[in-house]
């Protein structure tokens, strides 16, 4: 008995298949069917006769005219993530068909082509409804509905009250922010 496994490259690569998820490998897909859709309409051919300055330009065509079927801009998340996928599927294309190393991240050769995803990501930032929101302002409604649920004259909502009160304190406390301006809202120095 050997100590060591048996498992050849082929099996190893399978394994690593398996694991990703499969919305993971949909959506890889569909990017990069859309970024091979811009290449036959712009009439770039992906060859190993690419020089890599010919490939940053690809990319970064693409970075600024990445458009949805209705030719409307993506959101910039969006853009972001089609962009990323498509270096890092050009990047394992062009190691595995033609055994060349391009680093799209990093080298200082492509440095334009993420720039120009950058810049496209900027612009898109100054349309509220192309931004990613995090967060949004709760609705007079839903104030009205926390106070009404928090009702100060019963003993179980006062404790829950306090309860909060001591948790989100010790969260503040933690924080260097918190604890140099918010604290002192409440034990004044």
């Amino acid at each position: 008995m050997n100590r060591f496994g048996c498992v050849n490259n082929e099996e190893i690569d399978c394994f690593i298949d398996n694991i990703t998820p499969k919305n993971t490998i949909k959506s890889r897909n569909s990017v990069w069917n859309q970024f091979m859709k811009f290449c036959v309409q712009r009439k770039y051919v992906l060859s190993n006769d690419k020089t890599v300055a010919e490939l940053c330009n690809i990319l970064k065509d693409w970075a600024g005219n990445m458009k949805k079927e209705d030719g409307s801009d993506y959101k910039e998340y969006s853009l972001k993530y089609m962009w990323n996928s498509t270096a890092k599927t050009l990047q394992e294309i062009y190691l595995k068909k033609f055994n060349m190393k391009i680093d799209l991240f990093q080298g200082i050769e492509f440095k334009s082509a993420p720039d120009a995803q950058n810049a496209k990501r900027r612009e898109l930032q100054n349309f509220s409804e192309k931004r990613k929101q995090s967060s949004t302002a709760l609705s007079l409604k839903h104030i009205h509905d926390i106070i009404d649920k928090l009702d100060e004259q019963t003993p179980d909502c006062l404790q829950k009250i306090l309860f909060t009160t001591i948790y989100v304190m010790s969260l503040l406390t933690t924080l260097k922010v918190g604890k140099c301006h918010i604290t002192h809202l409440y034990f004044p120095p």
